[in-house]
């Protein structure tokens, strides 16, 4: 899945900072401090990554707002580092480079994917791929796990079809005016178990 020959030259901490002020909002102050020092005061440099220590969105990255727009502060460092990103594409913190921090902006760490290759990297780094049970006990064998796409998070996951189904037919004896009533929604808990295979 890593592809060596997609690394893009190395970029040192000291050419990162020239980098930076080479773009105009980076040059230009804010109450009399320049934009990209106010960016670098947000990164601590280690010796591997660069963690941004600035506001971070719910999903763990790091945020940043220029020209009132508030992006991830990762692309913010890979467009500095290596221009713009490809439309469609994301940006993947690659564990064969030795990063796994959503909130590391060292550029040499990330790499420009398909929204596809990113997801399947991150379901091979997901502790919950490891789950061989739901939180109730009940196995996820083929026929008893639903996979579903969020598209908040752009992200996949799998639920056991078991909790599902309960969880629903509890929800519609609850409403039962408010939807559209099927056999389905009418079994037991004994049936649910044996429709899939319990």
């Amino acid at each position: 899945m890593y592809d060596p020959k997609t690394i893009k030259p190395f970029i040192s901490k000291e050419r990162f900072i020239e980098l930076l002020f080479e773009n105009e909002w980076a040059s230009r102050c804010y109450q009399g401090i320049r934009r990209g020092d106010r960016f670098l005061r947000k990164i601590q440099f280690t010796d591997t990554c660069w963690l941004w220590v600035g506001p971070f969105s719910e999903y763990g990255y790091g945020r940043v707002t220029i020209e009132y727009k508030t992006l991830n502060s990762h692309r913010v460092a890979y467009k500095v580092a290596y221009g713009d990103i490809q439309p469609g594409m994301h940006l993947d913190h690659v564990v064969a480079r030795g990063c796994n921090n959503r909130n590391c902006l060292n550029p040499n760490h990330l790499e420009e994917v398909t929204v596809k290759i990113n997801t399947l990297r991150a379901f091979e780094k997901c502790v919950n791929k490891k789950k061989t049970h739901c939180k109730n006990g009940h196995e996820f064998t083929p026929s008893n796990t639903y996979r579903f796409y969020n598209p908040t998070s752009n992200s996949y996951g799998r639920e056991c079809r078991t909790c599902r189904l309960v969880r629903n037919h509890k929800y519609c004896r609850k409403k039962p005016n408010d939807h559209h009533q099927n056999t389905q929604d009418h079994l037991s808990t004994s049936q649910i178990g044996i429709q899939v295979g319990m």
